[in-house]
């Protein structure tokens, strides 16, 4: 050391030696560009369970201290978790500036472990020297002690629903709301409060309200506007975002048909229908007394239990139908008439009975035995047909109700056209002979039981047996004035027989008396002659 005073005089001291000794400066570190630091303090990383995670600038650079502590090495500290956590298969650590770990492959979501980020060098503390920090420097000139969190993360699940299916409007419905449309909505483990739908329409003209959807309840409410086909996709997204390769959001997609205001239908159908089985067609048959509008189309929807039907065409309100072999019974029909998409039904009971049979009945007798008749005379068979009815199997006309009638062979054999009582309530008629007394033999009869769908026919024969009659004179003298004195035998008449030749022979009276010849005497007597012919 020199000394110079004032006036110019220099004294200098002995040499001597200025030793400065180094204190080592702590180390610094920063956090890397792409770090985030929640509230300037706290760097949070979430990792997969079971994956090996690298974050290769979680620090963007680590220094020893200033430049003359370069060739010191420098390691970042993590105080706090538990190296031997049960968390991780490998535990946390910052090489250079990457950090690493891997979470145990059965870790629990969303645990953490925290941890607080320090620096230390090997420049050790002595002169009273720093060799760790634990203020990081995290950009834009702040700088503060940091945190490092590890969380558990898990691959998000989207959203699951179904739609109700295609949805039907009209225009002139107003706002329309189609209850539990969106259903089986489901979130997994995360909240279902969190889901949130959005519906995106292909064209958005058709309607006045845009369609819209609820969560909570499921509704779908719209108003339409104008008619055509929408195309309708439901979104639902969560919050548990697409880390690691999740997904938030679902949709699925439906449509809904606006119609035009539908046109006022108007169908009154013929109910009953009955029908009676047959073969041929029934080409003009009524469905329906009203069809409004004009133009509209009539069609058969279908009938329970089948459709008795096997052809059918439909104009306006009629109908030409054949009908199913052996169809038969009762059969509920429904009519659909349509315009449009509009459309309305009616059913009508259709009845078809089988192919009507002809009457059935019987004969009390089919051989009648008679006797001649001494003179004409009417033979009444009660009860002769019995049993009369209607057959079965058929609907009947109205004018179907059996009638008797009856024909003979041999109008000889009568003196008036013989006939059958009309029906009794029994179904039962009388049967009457006018028999000619001159006839006997055989006549064969037919009786005909008649109705408008058929007839049934009774033959049956009359056998006359041929009587015996006595002898019959015809007096061609009725008044004989005779003497005692004429011939005592006297002419009265001609003798007739039916059974044995009496030609020529007459019926003769003879007087005998025991009045003496030429008396005086007047006798009045009235004679009726008695002829034997044969055993007659």
């Amino acid at each position: 050391l020199r000394a110079t005073d004032s006036s110019g005089a220099v004294g200098s001291s002995p040499a001597f030696e200025l030793r400065v000794l180094p204190v080592n400066q702590p180390p610094t570190f920063a956090v890397g560009t792409t770090t985030a630091v929640a509230g300037g303090v706290q760097s949070t990383v979430r990792a997969l369970a079971g994956s090996p995670t690298t974050i290769p600038n979680w620090l963007s650079s680590v220094a020893a201290g200033p430049a003359v502590e370069s060739s010191q090495s420098v390691n970042i500290l993590l105080a706090g978790q538990a190296v031997s956590s049960t968390l991780f298969l490998v535990p946390p650590r910052v090489v250079g500036t990457a950090l690493s770990f891997t979470f145990a492959a059965n870790a629990p979501a969303n645990a953490s472990a925290v941890y607080t980020v320090s620096a230390r060098d090997d420049g050790g503390t002595d002169n009273g020297g720093i060799d760790e920090s634990n203020t990081a420097d995290l950009g834009n000139g702040a700088a503060a002690p940091l945190q490092l969190v590890l969380e558990v993360a898990t691959r998000n699940v989207a959203p699951t629903f179904t739609l109700g299916g295609p949805v039907s409007a009209s225009v002139s419905d107003g706002r329309v709301t189609v209850a539990g449309w969106l259903q089986q909505v489901a979130n997994g483990a995360r909240p279902l409060s969190e889901v949130t739908a959005t519906v995106a329409v292909n064209d958005t003209s058709l309607f006045s309200t845009q369609p819209s959807v609820s969560v909570a309840t499921g509704a779908l409410t719209f108003e339409p506007a104008a008619a055509g086909v929408a195309s309708v996709t439901v979104t639902l997204r969560n919050q548990g975002g697409t880390e690691f390769g999740g997904t938030d959001t679902s949709n699925r997609t439906a449509t809904i048909t606006i119609a035009a205001v539908p046109p006022v239908l108007v169908l009154d159908a013929v109910s009953p229908i009955a029908l009676a089985a047959r073969t041929g067609a029934y080409p003009a048959l009524r469905i329906a007394s009203r069809v409004e509008p004009a133009g509209a189309t009539l069609s058969l929807s279908g009938c329970v239990p089948s459709a008795p039907f096997e052809t059918i065409t439909i104009v306006n309100d009629t109908a030409a139908v054949t009908l199913r072999p052996n169809a038969s019974g009762v059969f509920e029909c429904t009519w659909r008439l349509t315009v449009g998409n509009a459309a309305v039904t009616r059913t009508s009971v259709v009845t078809v009975e089988g192919q009507p049979l002809p009457p059935t009945g019987r004969l009390a007798a089919t051989a009648l035995h008679l006797t001649q008749p001494l003179t004409n005379n009417t033979v009444v068979s009660h009860g002769f047909i019995v049993g009369v009815a209607r057959g079965s199997g058929g609907l009947y006309p109205v004018d179907s109700a059996p009638r008797p009638t009856l024909a003979c062979n041999d109008s000889l054999a009568f003196y008036e056209t013989p006939s059958l009582s009309p029906l009794n309530a029994t179904g039962a008629s009388d049967l009457s002979l006018p028999l000619h007394a001159a006839f006997a033999g055989h006549v064969s009869c037919e009786a005909r039981v008649v109705d408008s769908v058929g007839e049934l026919s009774l033959p049956f024969t009359v056998a006359v047996a041929r009587t015996n009659k006595p002898p019959a004179v015809t007096v061609t003298r009725p008044f004989v004035d005779v003497t005692f004195a004429e011939a005592s035998t006297i002419t009265i008449g001609q003798v007739a027989d039916d059974a044995a030749s009496v030609a020529g022979l007459v019926a003769t009276l003879t007087l005998v008396s025991s009045v003496p010849s030429g008396a005086d005497l007047a006798v009045y007597f009235t004679a009726t002659p008695r002829v034997l012919v044969g055993a007659d």
